[in-house]
């Protein structure tokens, strides 16, 4: 009985070829590689679990203004001209066919975006056109 339990404790310093389990020596290498083949599949939901249990959170490694995007509204009659990051925040430029601009900032806090702009004719004259947080 010694000699079986310091088979399956040493399993590691076993060569997959020649098992030495005394309870399968008269069955052949073929059933004795099946076991072998069982004990690893065993082993691979386990081996599975613990590196998926200790994958890197994916929220952490993806940046604010693409998680910001999941849940950016869409405004009736404007298209989304571009997306920055200005000082750790995250804003969106929207423009209508006429060239009105709106501007929309990210609360990192809330989870939800407010307009902070309105600019007639802010996406196609210069003049006319200003940024976030300009007066």
């Amino acid at each position: 009985m010694e000699n079986i339990l310091d088979s399956i404790l040493n399993w590691k310093n076993i060569s997959t070829n020649k098992l030495r389990w005394p309870w399968l020596s008269g069955l052949g290498n073929s059933l004795q590689n099946c076991f072998t083949q069982v004990r690893l599949l065993s082993a691979t939901p386990l081996l599975i679990f613990l590196l998926l249990g200790c994958a890197a959170d994916q929220q952490q490694r993806t940046p604010l203004w693409i998680r910001s995007l999941e849940t950016l509204p869409k405004v009736d009659h404007f298209s989304r001209a571009g997306v920055f990051t200005i000082n750790n925040k995250v804003y969106v430029q929207f423009c209508d066919p006429e060239g009105n601009q709106i501007w929309m900032r990210y609360s990192e806090e809330k989870h939800k975006w407010r307009q902070s702009r309105y600019n007639s004719l802010g996406c196609v004259d210069g003049k006319s056109s200003t940024g976030p947080n300009d007066s």
